[in-house]
């Protein structure tokens, strides 16, 4: 069953949401505030999805769980927002990383259909993982998504929770905190997670493919015979600090046409675990899996 966290202050649509979520089948959880979501958060046995309002009690807007629950938890919970009035556009409410603004009064087979639908991506990157370990034996597999400007990890297996705390983020801040721009006026994406999605490469260098990924069967010798310039931008080399040797990087889609929606990773302490015939197969993977959340969406859009 599919837990979901409802913050909802207004007691009357609490209760009638709560009891037409339960109907389609999903575990509710209720809250009146964020700062009362927060506090309950790790009482729910399983990551929820997040139904909020976003005028609520409390001190706190409903859209700012989202970046509160970034800080507190290694993958943000997927956040759909409620509003009855013009606060934010759906493009903000995209910006600030949640998945759906919904402006009340909506019919509930739309709320139903955008919870399946996180549902259904949190099956599919699920299986993606699995295609990876059954591919590569790797001790360590994540797949990253685009989440507001950033791409943090949207599943993860093997990393320990303070790796992915260190990594989950990629944009680039001034030194005032704010968001980096490319000359693009994209988000700055650092390191070589960063070069990937954004399609930073240079395909005569032996550790990128033609396709894009980055693969090296010993990070210390890459940084050992390479410099910045060659693979792409500075690195921040957290991968190798935390002893992985054997990395791949994989772009789910094509960073040249628009269409990189992530990345998948695998991680690995032994060297030489990689061939260039393994890395093909992933990339083929991560095309099946690209092509298969754009028609997710699309289904979406069209209902």
């Amino acid at each position: 069953m599919v837990n979901v966290l409802l913050i909802e202050d207004d007691p009357a649509l609490k209760e009638v949401f709560s009891e037409n979520l339960e109907l389609l089948g999903f575990h509710v959880f209720t809250a009146e505030s964020v700062e009362e979501a927060i506090s309950i958060y790790d009482q729910i046995p399983a990551q929820p999805v997040i139904i909020s309002d976003i005028n609520l009690k409390g001190n706190l807007k409903g859209y700012q769980i989202i970046s509160l629950l970034g800080e507190k938890c290694p993958v943000t919970p997927e956040t759909i927002l409620m509003t009855g009035g013009m606060d934010i556009s759906s493009e903000t409410a995209l910006n600030l990383g949640a998945k759906k603004l919904l402006k009340k009064p909506f019919n509930f087979l739309e709320l139903s259909t955008e919870i399946q639908k996180i549902v259904l991506l949190r099956n599919l990157a699920g299986r993606v993982c699995k295609s990876l370990r059954d591919l590569s034996g790797c001790q360590s597999l994540g797949v990253r998504l685009e989440q507001g400007a950033d791409y943090p990890y949207y599943v993860f297996q093997g990393f320990s929770f303070s790796f992915i705390q260190h990594e989950k983020n990629l944009c680039a801040l001034c030194p005032d905190g704010s968001v980096l721009y490319d000359d693009q006026g994209r988000p700055f994406l650092e390191c070589m997670c960063g070069n990937i999605i954004r399609g930073r490469f240079d395909p005569s260098q032996p550790f990128f493919t033609e396709r894009g990924s980055f693969w090296t069967n010993s990070t210390t010798e890459l940084l050992k015979n390479t410099t910045d310039e060659d693979r792409g931008s500075h690195t921040r080399n957290f991968c190798n600090k935390s002893g992985y040797e054997s990395v791949a990087l994989v772009p789910v889609g094509s960073p040249n046409n628009g269409t990189c929606l992530g990345l998948l990773q695998l991680n690995d302490s032994r060297r030489n675990v990689f061939t260039l015939e393994m890395i093909s197969r992933a990339e083929s993977i991560a095309l099946d899996f690209c092509n298969e959340i754009l028609s997710l969406y699309r289904v979406g859009s069209a209902s």
